[in-house]
Formats: structure tokens, C-alpha cells, sequence
């Protein structure tokens, strides 16, 4: 589905059921062991707790610095500088790594959104940015689509074509003749148009 690696940020924009956690599962495997994943629920909603979660999940694919995430997790710490250091110390990893955000939608506080979205914009070389949202993101996606640094995809992407439904309703014993499965697909295809 995606032609390339190479963009920092990928955004995948679509109601539930459209297969987001799944598609970003896959890029994960596809991309080895170099990847962070943070599934968003609502208790990261604290500055404090989201950019834990963010540094731990970095930390498991290499350490980080621990003064680092005493600086970003530490009493009193502030958000102020915070995402300048956790873009730093992505970049001080000896290879690449991509960061995975689940459920962007959860957050709803303006502080974390306002991260994320900084962190979309400083992402060093090399390093990715990949996030599911049921809505519209909180990212600067006009800036980064103006800069060639994002790829989106939505609803059209990710629905499956007659054929994949076909082969996963046969896939699961489905049993149903072509009349029926082109029914059950009848309301997919009116909701794309």
C-alpha cells in the first residue's frame, strides 16, 4: 500500500474497523525491531505521562540517555524544550527508528496535541512518524505535505476492494454466493462515492 519508507510522517485517517491498528502493525514488522509503539488512551491526556510512554517506547528500541528521561518525565518537568529533546534523542540513535501513535484521537488535551504535532515537525533524518486517528489528525499536515514529508492515507486507501472481501469472507467460511457478498459490499461502495 505505501510505495515508500522514506516520508517522516505517515497518517492513516479513518473510522473504526477500517483496519489502521492492523496496516500499522504491519509497517511495524516490515521495519524489524526499530520501532516505538504507544497505544493513546485517555489516561495520556497528562504532558507528563505522554512523553514517558514516548520515551520508554524509544528506550526499548535503544537506550536512551537516562538523563533524558528523567528531564522528560521528572517532577516539574515542563513540556517547554521537551520535544527538542526527544527529537534529539531519537537522532543520537545509531539507526533510524519510527514511532508509532495509536488512537490519536484520544488526545484531547492541547498541550500533548501541540507535542505530537512539534514532534512531526522536528522528526531528525531517517526517523518516521506513524499514526492512526479515526479524525483528522492534530499534525500540521499542510506543512508537511508542502515540504513532500507526509503520506495520508483515508478512508479510499484502506476500504478493502471486492476482491479482498471476497477472499476474507471465504477466508472465514463465509459461505456466501456472489449475489450476497456483492449485498453485504452494496453499502461500503455507496459510502465511498
Amino acid at each position: 500500500m505505501l510505495a515508500s519508507d522514506t516520508e517522516p510522517v505517515v497518517c492513516l485517517v479513518a473510522p473504526a474497523g477500517y483496519g489502521k491498528t492492523t496496516l500499522l502493525a504491519q509497517l511495524a514488522e516490515r521495519k524489524g525491531p526499530r520501532v516505538g509503539w504507544v497505544s493513546v488512551d485517555q489516561r495520556d491526556n497528562d504532558p507528563a505521562v505522554l512523553l514517558t510512554y514516548l520515551a520508554v517506547a524509544l528506550d526499548r528500541v535503544e537506550p536512551i540517555d537516562p538523563r533524558v528521561i528523567r528531564r522528560l518525565a521528572g517532577p516539574g518537568a515542563s513540556t517547554l524544550g521537551a520535544v527538542p529533546r526527544l527529537a534529539a534523542a531519537m537522532a543520537a540513535m545509531t539507526q533510524p527508528v519510527a514511532l508509532v501513535l495509536d488512537h490519536l484521537e484520544l488526545l484531547e488535551n492541547q498541550a500533548c496535541l501541540d507535542m505530537v504535532a512539534e514532534l512531526a515537525v522536528q522528526l531528525p533524518t531517517g526517523a518516521q512518524l506513524l499514526v492512526a486517528c479515526r479524525a483528522r489528525p492534530p499534525l500540521p499536515v499542510a506543512l508537511l505535505r508542502g515540504q513532500g514529508r507526509v503520506v495520508e492515507l483515508g478512508v479510499e486507501e484502506l476500504a478493502m476492494d471486492d476482491q479482498e472481501a471476497r477472499a476474507l469472507l471465504e477466508g472465514a467460511g463465509g459461505g456466501l454466493d456472489d449475489a450476497e457478498v456483492d449485498e453485504l459490499l452494496a453499502p461500503l461502495c455507496v459510502s465511498l462515492r
